[in-house]
Parts: structure tokens; sequence; C-alpha cells
């Protein structure tokens, strides 16, 4: 299971469960959507070390972030 999947999953079984495991599966699903940032990034900077032509890095930093919904 992905980690989109994953948090899918939890956002589901939190209709259905008590406040006190809905706040430990928020948890879950705040810690899975950091991790999921986090290899986003680590992508990015893949990509940035490729790259030699600043205007070509700024494009592709934005790019990035709008396909992320970051900015």
């Amino acid at each position: 299971m992905t980690i989109c999947e994953r948090i899918i999953s939890i956002k589901k079984e939190l209709s259905n469960i008590e406040n006190k495991e809905k706040i430990s599966l928020q948890i879950e699903i705040n810690k899975l959507e950091s991790i999921k940032k986090n290899k986003d990034i680590i992508n990015l900077i893949r990509l940035i070390d490729n790259i030699e032509d600043y205007q070509e890095l700024e494009s592709l930093i934005k790019t990035f972030l709008k396909n992320k919904n970051y900015i």
C-alpha cells in the first residue's frame, strides 16, 4: 500500500470511530503526509543536481511546488 493509499484509508476509518482513536489516526496521517513531502523534496533535490541554468532551475522548482500543491 502506498503512502497516499494509506492516508485515504485512515481518513475513511476516521468517520467510523471514537475521538481517542481519531486522534491516534490523525497523528499517523500527519506523519505519513510529512514522509510523503520529504520524499518529494528529495526527488526535487535529485533533479536540481542535474540543472546548471538558474532560470531552468527556478522554473522547475515552481512547477514542482505547484504540482504538489505546496503553493
